[in-house]
């Protein structure tokens, strides 16, 4: 997004957004199978940090 607000007419980047969108739909997706899994409560904190690390990213782009 910030590439995009530097050069909204580069088509490029809608491009690579879309690509950056799909890349964390799969990871979202494969983050909540492991969720479900037998995890002990290390691995859980550990996984919802990750989680959380990676919603700030998306919140700080938008």
């Amino acid at each position: 997004m910030k590439k995009y607000k530097e050069n909204p007419t580069d088509l490029g980047i809608l491009e690579e957004y879309a690509d950056v969108m799909e890349e964390y739909t799969e990871t979202m997706k494969a983050l909540d199978e492991i969720k479900n899994s037998d995890l002990n409560d290390a691995e859980l904190k550990y996984l919802l940090k990750v989680t959380n690390r990676i919603n700030e990213k998306i919140i700080d782009l938008v």
